[in-house]
Order: structure tokens, then C-alpha cells, then sequence
């Protein structure tokens, strides 16, 4: 299997992650499977080593962005029914994870996982012309009240364009 094809029930990693308070991040949910872990002992791993685990790092959704998640995600459903508000991780947190849970898997796909936000970045925002477009078009929706879903699809749509351009 190339990198670029690990997937969770057949959603690839760059579509695990999300847009939460102007940061790319990841739900626990998802780093925990990709771990080899569950939520539960992904979370507390984290209770235990809060000190690496600061707020630039890692922060708790809201019950409003929970809710959010659970509309505009389908596999992530499961949440509109969960007491616990999910931790959402940025890479670094993502990365620090990878201290407290030390199995290989978990080491392995940290590797990858950090790769993979490399990538998102410098492929959204490489050029300047790209960056500006997404940035004006999250102000514009967030306007609207459109919601986090649509634009990851937007997102996702010009991720897309931009890779075939390039593989053309």
C-alpha cells in the first residue's frame, strides 16, 4: 500500500483532517485508530501528560463544533450522542502524541500523519494565488453561515483541480 492511500474504512488520512478555529487539525478519534489505540485510552494518555499537551497544540471542541462535526461528517456521527467533548489536534499535538503512545503502529503512522500535514500545507498554500482564494472564500462563507463542511469540500474540490493541473 503507497503512503498516499492509508485510509480508515476507506477515508484517506488528508480527509481526516479539519478546520476548527482557524487551525488544521485532527479529531482524536481518528489519530486513535490510525494509533492503534482507543478514544478512551488516547484521551487518557493526554490527562496523564497534560503538560505536553498545551493549547497550541491541542485544544477540546466546543459543544457547538461538536455538533458541527457530528452534521457535516458521517463517519464521525457517533458524537452527536457522546457525552465527552473530542479533543481536536493540531500537528504539533498530533506529533507530541507520539511521546505518550509508544507502540510502533502509533510511532509509524505519527511519521506518516506529519507527512501528510506537510503536504496539505504546501500543496493549499504554495502558491500565493491558492492561499488567497481559500482564505477569502472561508471569510466569505463563515459570512454566510456556511458551514465548516462545505468548505472543507471546496477545499477538498481545489485540492483536487490543483493535483490534476499537476499531474497533467
Amino acid at each position: 500500500m503507497k503512503n498516499t492511500e492509508i485510509s480508515i474504512r476507506g477515508t484517506r488520512v488528508e480527509n481526516m483532517i479539519y478546520l476548527f478555529r482557524g487551525k488544521r487539525v485532527m479529531i482524536d478519534y481518528n489519530p486513535a485508530i490510525l494509533y492503534g489505540v482507543t478514544t478512551k485510552r488516547l484521551s487518557e494518555q493526554v490527562k496523564r501528560n497534560r503538560k505536553r499537551f498545551p493549547g497550541d497544540f491541542m485544544f477540546q471542541l466546543t459543544f457547538e463544533e461538536k455538533e458541527e462535526l457530528a452534521a457535516g461528517c458521517d463517519r464521525l456521527n457517533r458524537l452527536k450522542h457522546s457525552s465527552s467533548m473530542p479533543y481536536a489536534f493540531i500537528q504539533e499535538g498530533i506529533s507530541m502524541l507520539s511521546s505518550v503512545l509508544t507502540n510502533e503502529k502509533a510511532i509509524a503512522m505519527n511519521i506518516y500523519i506529519m507527512r501528510v500535514f506537510v503536504k496539505l500545507r504546501s500543496t493549499i498554500f504554495k502558491s500565493k494565488d491558492m492561499a488567497g482564494r481559500v482564505s477569502n472564500l472561508e471569510k466569505e462563507m463563515m459570512k454566510q453561515g456556511i458551514t465548516l463542511r462545505h468548505i472543507m469540500e471546496y477545499i477538498d474540490r481545489l485540492y483536487e483541480k490543483k493535483k490534476n493541473q499537476n499531474g497533467k
